[in-house]
């Protein structure tokens, strides 16, 4: 069995069992019985591989193993696998899980304005300094199992946020609470025997290929077949969002999707995934009362495409490749793309190529150190075309790779109108010309993981004295980030660079500990808005049971 690590940063796999020979950690004598777990670290892109006498020999027909990342605390979408080495095994009994999620970190950020002129003086943005900042988070998470048919799991949300500030209940909510209790996710997993499953729940159901065209979560259902899934997700009923009425004014998601579909072992490509989606926002046509100028429309938008992983084993190289097509038709035509209220008719694309090359590979196919390359792009908006948005990419897009420019300054930019003299709100505002997401943009990533080496393990280990069995794992992760307009912006197309560092260390199992900074650079495109150089840091440290 092989299992891959779908090029995050560092997962963890963990077999609960009484074997003795894969990376055991946490030995101990319950009951008369000496148990220990398994655990298998596999560096981003790569792969772990669990030979069938280890399966023989962990002594039970059924047996299960999950995946988690290194640097998120939410569980990945289907995380738990189950294996079987009898064609007819006895039932597993009820089981009731339980876990608590802790973090706490630090952070320094730079702040970005728009509106303090004696700051950005002729510039419309510019950094007025960097805000300082505790943050923490608390999840209490839980399982119950009801033999092999059904499954209910559900997380607490007890504080997520900076320490010291009061949270919204809802928008606009005229009394923040010191801190409000949420149910972020909750599932429940019906199975059968002939591969048939009933999800439904709140949870994310599609974020293929780092999210470049595709993010949908919610609340919704999901059939699914063995490779073959239908989902149907409601982001809002009726117009106020509070209960159905006649109108009937939805917001509403549809989904089918064929995840990893096997391809021969003879070529390099090894899995397919195809994806199809439609949306309809039921937002009835709004006018202004001032200018009689439409303010809303409804509309429909739909997404396809798919993404490939292919793997060439003799020279220690896989990655991913795909590419998606969206198309958005407003209820009405010829609506100027420029104005920040109608949606306007849109229709482009986005494609992406990932490669990760390993070196030193061990006897356990472990790689001691890793290479990836990125290269995405998307499709730019034509200005001679008002009506249609050539940049739309789609409806839900959220490709974050960084920790500056495209997690947080592009949202920003694309507020501001580059051909004012003075600032302005941002409402009022049409779009900057960046393009959200990949929107009109190349971009190109190169990233070094060190498995040998962290920082940290030298403070843990030789400066604390902690012992090698009670480190589960490290890394040190370089990132370098280019990118550029497709369509320039006053003449000009680098958007900058940035460099990106962070270093992880877990120990003992469950404590995890990293730091990571972030130094921006911006092109010529934004040096008019954005001059100076930015940076961020940021420490912590979580802790789960």
């Amino acid at each position: 069995m092989i299992l891959d690590s779908l090029g995050k940063t560092g997962t963890t796999v963990g077999l609960s069992s009484r074997f003795g020979g894969v990376d055991i950690r946490s030995c101990a004598e319950s009951d008369g019985k000496f148990a220990c777990s398994a655990v298998q670290n596999v560096p981003p892109g790569g792969t772990a591989t669990f030979d069938y006498p280890f399966l023989v020999a962990i002594g039970s027909p059924a047996m299960s193993f999950s995946v988690r990342f290194f640097d998120e605390a939410d569980d990945p979408a289907n995380p738990t696998a189950y294996i079987t080495l009898q064609e007819n095994p006895p039932p597993p009994k009820n089981d009731f899980t339980w876990g608590l999620t802790g973090s706490v970190g630090s952070k320094r950020d730079p702040v970005l304005t728009t509106t303090k002129a004696e700051l950005c003086g002729p510039f419309f943005a510019c950094v007025e300094g960097h805000k300082n900042r505790i943050n923490g988070a608390a999840r209490f998470d839980f399982k119950q199992k009801i033999l092999n048919f059904v499954e209910a799991s559900a997380s607490v949300q007890l504080r997520d946020g900076d320490f010291g500030t009061k949270e919204a209940l809802f928008k606009d909510d005229p009394k923040p609470r010191d801190q409000v209790v949420t149910i972020p996710r909750f599932q429940f997993n019906v199975y059968s025997e002939i591969g048939l499953n009933l999800q439904f729940g709140r949870f994310t159901f599609a974020e293929p290929l780092n999210k470049i065209a595709i993010s949908e979560s919610g609340e919704g259902f999901r059939l699914l077949f063995r490779n073959i899934g239908a989902s149907y997700i409601v982001r809002r009923e009726s117009l106020s969002g509070l209960a159905a009425d006649r109108e009937n004014r939805d917001s509403t998601v549809a989904v089918l999707q064929l995840s990893n579909l096997p391809v021969s072992k003879g070529g390099p490509v090894r899995s397919i995934s195809l994806i199809a989606l439609r949306g309809e926002d039921k937002t009835p046509i709004t006018t202004s009362p001032e200018t009689e100028a439409i303010s809303k429309t409804p509309y429909v938008y739909s997404t396809y495409g798919g993404e490939l992983r292919y793997a060439i084993p003799l020279m220690h190289v896989n990655g991913t490749a795909g590419g998606f097509w969206s198309e958005r038709d407003a209820a009405v035509d010829g609506i100027d793309c420029t104005l920040t209220g109608p949606v306007c008719n849109g229709k482009g694309n986005v494609w992406m190529v990932t490669a990760t090359r390993s070196f030193a590979i061990d006897t356990k196919n472990r790689a001691r150190r890793a290479f990836a390359l990125s290269w995405a792009e998307g499709t730019a908006d034509n200005p001679a075309t008002t009506n249609r948005d050539e940049g739309y990419i789609g409806e839900r897009s959220s490709f974050t790779p960084d920790l500056i420019f495209m997690s947080s300054f592009v949202a920003t930019l694309n507020k501001f109108d580059r051909t004012l003299t003075e600032p302005i709100p941002a409402t009022s505002l049409p779009p900057f010309g960046l393009g959200g997401g990949l929107s009109n943009k190349r971009y190109r990533s190169f990233k070094y993981v060190e498995n040998a080496f962290s920082p940290l393990l030298v403070i843990v280990r030789d400066w604390l004295g902690v012992s090698d069995a009670d480190i589960a794992g490290y890394q040190t992760i370089l990132t370098y980030h280019d990118y550029r307009l497709r369509r320039a912006l006053e003449n000009e197309r680098d958007l900058g660079r940035e460099f990106d560092i962070e270093f992880q260390l877990e120990s003992p199992k469950g404590v995890k500990t990293f730091i990571r900074g972030g130094y921006y650079k911006p092109g010529d495109a934004v040096k008019p808005w954005l001059e100076d150089d930015v940076w961020t840091v940021a420490t912590g440290i979580s802790i789960s049971m």
